[in-house]
């Protein structure tokens, strides 16, 4: 706020470092499996040495700028819904802070487990159609009604994403949920 009210002349310019469009480089996120997780990196693309009309590539990973996969674990942490990446073979991969709160489970119980065997046969019943479905390349939204074993009945409003491989072949699915609950 306090550089907001500066001079233009005085005020660092913080826009070229904040949009690197404006520079002509570009952003693309990719998805890498370490062991047992699946982690996100972010790549930046810049042009350099354009006004000598020798266009040169220059690659620089903000993961391993920031920490690794660390930055992006912390920030997934920090979002409201509950997020998890599933693999082919439904297993859990990746899941956020919030998902291990909702489901009162510790985040390495949770990775490799299917989702069936969190939430157990009964419950997961009436959404298994939608997971096979997400897991064959078809995204899907709904409601799922969830018995949970230490808050009673509960709600969420579930997306399911499906993930595919750079060769176009299916990888898994996002898992994107809210708490309903209160809602009805």
């Amino acid at each position: 706020l306090v550089q907001a009210l500066q001079p233009t002349a005085t005020r660092p310019n913080y826009g070229a470092l904040a949009s690197p469009r404006r520079q002509g480089a570009c952003c693309a996120a990719t998805r890498r499996t370490v062991g047992n997780s699946v982690g996100i990196r972010r790549t930046n693309t810049a042009m350099t040495n354009r006004s000598e009309g020798t266009p040169q590539l220059v690659e620089a990973t903000s993961a391993e700028q920031f920490g690794e996969d660390a930055v992006l674990q912390r920030f997934i942490d920090r979002m409201p819904a509950m997020i998890a990446y599933v693999d082919g073979e439904q297993r859990l991969r990746l899941v956020n802070e919030t998902f291990t709160r909702w489901f009162c489970r510790d985040r390495s119980a949770v990775i490799g487990m299917t989702i069936e065997a969190l939430v157990g046969r009964a419950n997961f019943s009436p959404v298994r159609r939608s997971f096979v479905e997400a897991m064959l390349g078809v995204p899907g939204k709904f409601e799922w009604a969830y018995e949970h074993p230490e808050r009673g009945a509960m709600r969420m409003q579930m997306t399911l994403s499906p993930d595919r491989h750079e060769d176009g072949t299916l990888a898994g699915c996002q898992f994107f949920a809210f708490d309903i609950t209160e809602q009805h």
